[in-house]
């Protein structure tokens, strides 16, 4: 089942078409990273998907219903990029009221802001107004907003904005262990590192047109190499290698090999006790989502 479902969805605006026939599905359940340099659309398609603007054609769904239905919304938690809080809420407080918004009782609401606030490191800060919070604070209570009436869909927009490596990867592992409770996350992130380590599939938007959409692995234009160093290459080494790979190639003492298919890597370890090779250490060297991103968007830019 998907639980966004775009159709030929197109905005304009005055001067500018801010997306030009949008066809998009995001699989219930999955991570999915939405990418696209400043102006392609991104906040756009969110507002779309909010219902606080109305597309100039085409459609989108959110669990069935026409975005912006009051029963799907309720399914969605956001964080939006730039969170405007009430600074003299205490972080406890702000927790309370965003889940008095959606109906919750008083026993729910303490419940799940106590547990929020362990989750995310905010105990202790609790009681302190948000206007003493820091930028990653903010981040943090802004996550927990977003996860108070346990939502059906997280729609997070830059979610580790703000936060030093620790804390983004605990906003990682919140995002992980949602999805394996059947939670759909819709990203919309500038980090490419971060989407790389969370999402199940991206789509990349420019200039309003949706340019590529799948797997990293899809959408990679180069092939996987492996990549292992001994301590001394030999030909017997070599031989064995060419029998389970596609090509090997070798510059000094590093073997780069370009797998026949996935049972490439689990044959290597047998081959090098069979010839008594040393090695020094092996990775598998793809292309970065990064790369994948800036040739998207090089290769649209010559058309």
């Amino acid at each position: 089942m998907s639980t966004i479902i775009a159709t030929n969805l197109t905005k304009d605006y005055s001067r500018v078409r801010a997306l030009a026939g949008v066809d998009l599905a995001v699989k219930e359940g999955e991570v999915f990273g939405f990418l696209g340099p400043n102006g392609a659309g991104k906040t756009t398609f969110i507002k779309i998907l909010l219902g606080l603007v109305f597309p100039t054609a085409g459609g989108i769904s959110v669990f069935g219903s026409p975005a912006g239905n009051t029963a799907a919304r309720k399914r969605i938690g956001y964080l939006p990029e730039n969170m405007r809080l009430q600074g003299f809420l205490k972080g406890r407080e702000f927790l309370d009221l965003s889940g008095k918004l959606y109906g919750l009782s008083r026993e729910v609401r303490k419940e799940r802001a106590d547990r929020y606030l362990k989750l995310l490191g905010l105990s202790d800060d609790a009681h302190r107004p948000l206007r003493e919070y820091s930028k990653g604070m903010l981040q943090r209570v802004g996550i927990a907003q977003a996860l108070m009436h346990n939502p059906d869909m997280l729609l997070l927009d830059e979610p580790t904005s703000g936060l030093d490596p620790i804390g983004a990867k605990e906003i990682r592992d919140i995002i992980l262990a949602e999805k394996w409770r059947g939670k759909t996350i819709f990203i919309n992130s500038h980090l490419l590192s971060e989407v790389e380590r969370t999402c199940d599939r991206v789509a990349i938007l420019n200039h309003g047109k949706l340019i590529k959409v799948g797997k990293l692995d899809a959408l990679s234009t180069r092939r996987a190499t492996i990549l292992m160093e001994v301590a001394e290459k030999s030909e017997k080494l070599h031989e064995a290698l060419a029998r389970v790979a596609e090509q090997v190639q070798v510059k000094d003492n590093t073997y780069i090999i370009t797998p026949k298919d996935d049972q490439t890597m689990a044959l290597i370890p047998g081959i090098i006790v069979e010839t008594g090779a040393r090695m020094i250490s092996i990775r598998e060297d793809r292309e970065s989502l990064e790369d994948i991103f800036l040739g998207a968007i090089k290769q649209e830019g010559t058309k």
